[in-house]
């Protein structure tokens, strides 16, 4: 099994971890912080990604991080992350 596709189960993982994280509240640690800061621009190519956009890294993020039907709590959280003001 080459390394990406490995790498890309545990990703799946990861998800169902955010996902529980999200029970009951908004955000990952309860109130916004440093943490949804922090993941948010990597978790936002689990749902939308630019096709225009070049970066291998963020297409291996798209293949292999799909949260869907079983991660709403995360589908919502990105959406409402990427509403947030941005510098």
């Amino acid at each position: 099994m080459k390394k990406v596709e490995r790498l890309g189960r545990a990703m799946q993982g990861y998800l169902d971890w955010f996902e529980e994280m999200l029970t009951g509240r908004d955000h990952l640690l309860g109130e916004f912080s440093a943490a949804d800061a922090a993941a948010f621009p990597f978790l936002k190519y689990a749902t939308h990604r630019d096709p225009n956009d070049p970066h291998l890294f963020h297409k291996i993020l798209v293949d292999h991080q799909k949260p869907g039907s079983d991660h709403p709590r995360l589908v919502d959280w990105i959406a409402r992350m990427d509403r947030r003001p941005r510098a």
